[in-house]
């Protein structure tokens, strides 16, 4: 699947493709770039897509292979749909709308990385921390503070002579 393919699926959904409607090159690059700037948005949201973005907006090409995850497709076509409708004079159906709703959930729902939550010896009572239980916090001991020891240091030297 390629850019362009994406963009000709988002012009399907508005109605605008095939024998009724000629799409002008410049509707193509229009529409290209804010594909990209859609899924720019979408990652810094951070949702990942695995897109492969173009170093500006003025170097968008619709030949480039995307590898967009399955789930993805539907949601990404239609939120490019309700982006172009206002440059076209559409307006948008109301399973577009639908879609895209469904979609950007389903996004946010498999992709979107959850902030790491630092722990530390503060934790709330009713996590399981009593104050007659202080000695045994219910909180992942520091790691970083561990002492490794490597394989090689605890190997004997075969070669050595004893004496």
């Amino acid at each position: 699947m390629t850019k362009s393919n994406i963009v000709n699926d988002a012009f399907t959904e508005l109605g605008l493709s095939g024998y009724v409607y000629n799409l002008q090159p410049e509707d193509l690059q229009t529409a290209l770039t804010m594909l990209e700037s859609l899924v720019a948005r979408l990652d810094v949201a951070g949702i990942e897509l695995n897109w492969p973005f173009a170093a500006s907006l003025n170097d968008v090409a619709g030949n480039v292979t995307v590898d967009l995850p399955f789930w993805a497709h539907s949601g990404l076509v239609a939120l490019l749909a309700i982006d172009l409708s206002a440059g076209f004079g559409k307006t948008v159906a109301a399973s577009t709308s639908l879609k895209a709703k469904l979609g950007y959930e389903t996004m946010v729902s498999v992709s979107a990385i959850p902030n790491p939550i630092a722990k530390n010896h503060m934790v709330g009572l009713g996590s399981g921390n009593k104050p007659w239980r202080m000695w045994r916090v219910f909180v992942m001991p520091d790691l970083s503070r561990r002492v490794t020891v490597s394989s090689e240091s605890i190997q004997p030297d075969i070669g050595a002579k004893i004496e």
